[in-house]
């Protein structure tokens, strides 16, 4: 749905600003701000945080492995 709706307003954004829009700062030598900077940074922060739930699952997958093993041991 990220992807779709980053895609839309990059399509949107590059028809209202031009496609070789660029946003620049005296002094940075690369501009801060492009017409795909729409789409690129939905997708960067999408990347983040499907990483971030990617660890979270796997730590609380190691945790309840840990239980299992702690409630089997404490049977036998």
């Amino acid at each position: 749905m990220l992807i779709a709706l980053a895609g839309m307003f990059c399509g949107l954004g590059s028809a209202l600003l031009g496609g070789d829009f660029k946003l620049t700062v005296p002094g940075i030598p690369f501009p801060v701000f492009e017409t795909i900077s729409i789409f690129t940074i939905p997708l960067a922060i999408l990347a983040v945080f499907t990483n971030v739930t990617a660890f979270t699952r796997l730590r609380e997958a190691k945790e309840a492995i840990e239980l299992k093993e702690r409630r089997e041991a404490g049977l036998r």
